[in-house]
């Protein structure tokens, strides 16, 4: 069902198109077109918001293994995926483990190419019938490409090739290469991908981070109304919130993000820390926002009594 927004953007399209007495050129259609996908983008976004989607305690960081053998940060993530159309449901609790992700992915996509007439275009992975990991070569059969992937699935670059086998021990081999090369190979594929292990790893770094700050700062002797993780995460929390409006705008969270990237070992989750943090997506970290994003267990009476 379109919304008033959407509604209102359909019909000034029809209004144009049939108020012109010359036919729209080719660059008019596109442009209508184009505002239409926007549309039904944006509309899709908003209906899958995970502010509108979860209650707070569904948006703690608990890793879950999915059925589709992806690894999601939380219960909530599960929820997002559902409503962009990818019926996941919860296999396990924790991360996906290496020797599961390939044949969890396979049977799920089997599953889906079952239900669509045009099945052919749901790419299928092979898995290796020894240890359960990726076949080194995958392929899409509607398409024709073929290409290599390590172990854990992840595409090898520069390997795709169309109607025909990839060789991907030549492949490997040109990724070993010389030291310097190997270095850079890791820190590009470091600087792109914030996994969940990453993330909590981060979130371990930057709570230690902020207590050993703490501990120079604060009085031992203060009497503490929350577990002392949690108080340490609101106390960092008011230390940026300069302005006191109990909400941490970008001008606030710019220093700090400058820090973080410079003592972040996984630079990936230090870029996308405020995006991945700003849950409801206003541009602004609420305290709330930010204890969730740090992983603390918010259905604590205790933290529902201080932060309230």
């Amino acid at each position: 069902m379109f919304t008033n927004s959407l509604l209102f953007i359909l019909l000034f399209a029809h209004i144009t198109v049939n108020s012109s007495s010359a036919p729209l050129s080719t660059v008019d259609r596109l442009k209508i077109d184009h505002t239409l996908s926007d549309a039904f983008i944006e509309e899709e976004n908003a209906k899958c918001n995970m502010s509108k989607l979860c209650t707070y305690d569904e948006m703690n960081v608990e890793t879950i293994c999915g059925t589709d053998g992806r690894t999601y940060n939380s219960i909530c993530e599960i929820k997002r995926a559902i409503c962009h159309g990818n019926p996941v449901e919860k296999k396990l609790e924790g991360p996906c483990p290496e020797s599961l992700r390939c044949l969890l992915e396979r049977s799920f996509q089997l599953n889906l190419a079952a239900e669509k007439l045009n099945s052919t275009e749901i790419f299928i992975p092979e898995c290796n019938a020894s240890d359960g990991s990726y076949a080194n070569i995958q392929c899409h059969r509607s398409t024709g490409y073929c290409w290599c992937v390590t172990r854990l699935g992840r595409p090898l670059p520069s390997t795709s090739v169309k109607n025909a086998q990839p060789n991907c021990q030549l492949a490997q081999t040109s990724k070993v290469g010389r030291r310097s090369h190997r270095k850079s190979n890791r820190e590009s594929h470091t600087n792109d991908v914030c996994n969940p292990l990453d993330r909590s790893a981060f979130n371990a770094n930057l709570f230690q981070l902020f207590k050993k700050e703490y501990d120079r700062i604060a009085d031992p002797q203060e009497n503490l109304a929350t577990p002392v993780d949690k108080h340490i995460i609101l106390w960092k929390f008011g230390q940026l919130d300069t302005n006191e409006d109990g909400v941490l705008n970008s001008k606030e969270i710019g220093g700090f993000k400058r820090l973080v990237r410079k003592l972040a070992e996984s630079k990936a989750c230090a870029r996308k820390f405020s995006r991945y943090c700003d849950l409801d997506k206003n541009n602004a970290i609420s305290s709330r926002e930010w204890i969730t994003c740090l992983g603390v267990d918010l259905t604590s009476k205790q933290y529902l009594a201080f932060i309230f």
